[in-house]
């Protein structure tokens, strides 16, 4: 099995999945019949030494970073949420069906108190995305970050999370301020329905980070928004056109990236040339 960059240490092994560690700082969880890597945990500083798996699933690790952390297993997560206000569930190795879980903690009021959550890095697919859209639409949580990074989404489950930031089919409008949606596959079709969404009066975002390296100010109060990043592409591109006939104040505009091509210039061209008042540069 191919996954860890390093020297890898023992492993613990339960069921059909087993752990393993290295001198990467990562823990990995593995399926051992397929050889299928089934997530990855981040947290450790320095190398990841020693495992030590529960019977309940619970598991310990051990690094040169002096720290021992405690994983939880997918299928006793839920008891800990409660009176929390923030939720991380990122590189905890989920799945689509492990979001009904989410679904059950919020109809017994576990989120009440949720500011934060975050699934990223995990294998929810669309599936598992378009799940965690509609547990949202139905939540009465002061939520303001959510990160779906790297979770695998598309354009698809793009327009149901243009739908959650204007309200649709929603309780209410949450107050979402940060939107990450990095590492996705949604290409010019998907931006194009979260850059309208984010125009829509009833939006409340404010921040939506498009690649781990960069971020758009949705609604930004300078004269100037400066997008200095190479990794922004044509499709991206569409979202931020769309955002800039959002700004009433904006004047200049200033995009430096060497992966945008005519397509990507054309959208940004007919942004500007829309934008109310004029953008002047």
């Amino acid at each position: 099995l191919h996954g860890h960059l390093g020297e890898v240490y023992p492993a613990s092994i339960q069921g059909d999945v087993f752990y393993s560690c290295g001198s990467d700082n990562k823990v990995k969880v593995w399926d051992y019949k397929t050889g299928i890597c089934l997530g990855t945990m981040h947290g450790h500083k320095k190398n990841v030494y020693r495992l030590l798996l529960l019977d309940d699933g619970t598991l310990f690790s051990g690094g040169f970073d002096r720290l021992v952390k405690v994983w939880k297993p997918p299928g006793s997560w839920g008891d800990e949420w409660i009176g929390v206000e923030q939720l991380d569930l990122a590189t905890a190795g989920m799945v689509a069906d492990d979001v009904d879980r989410l679904a059950t903690k919020l109809a017994d009021g576990a989120a009440a108190r949720w500011t934060f959550l975050s699934v990223a890095d995990n294998q929810l697919q669309d599936e598992g995305v378009e799940k965690l859209v509609q547990v949202l639409q139905q939540c009465a949580a002061p939520l303001e970050t959510l990160d779906v990074s790297q979770t695998g989404m598309t354009s698809a489950t793009a327009k149901a999370m243009a739908a959650l930031l204007t309200g649709e089919k929603c309780t209410r409008v949450l107050p979402l301020k940060t939107l990450k949606l990095d590492g996705n596959e949604i290409d010019a079709e998907g931006n194009a329905a979260l850059g309208k969404a984010m125009r829509n009066k009833a939006c409340k975002l404010e921040v939506c980070k498009l690649s781990p390296d960069s971020e758009v100010r949705v609604r930004d109060a300078k004269s100037m928004i400066a997008l200095h990043d190479s990794s922004f592409t044509d499709a991206e591109l569409v979202l931020i056109s769309e955002l800039l006939r959002l700004s009433a104040k904006l004047e200049r505009v200033k995009l430096e990236s060497d992966l945008i091509t005519d397509s990507g210039v054309s959208a940004l061209a007919a942004a500007v040339r829309e934008a109310k008042p004029p953008i002047s540069e």
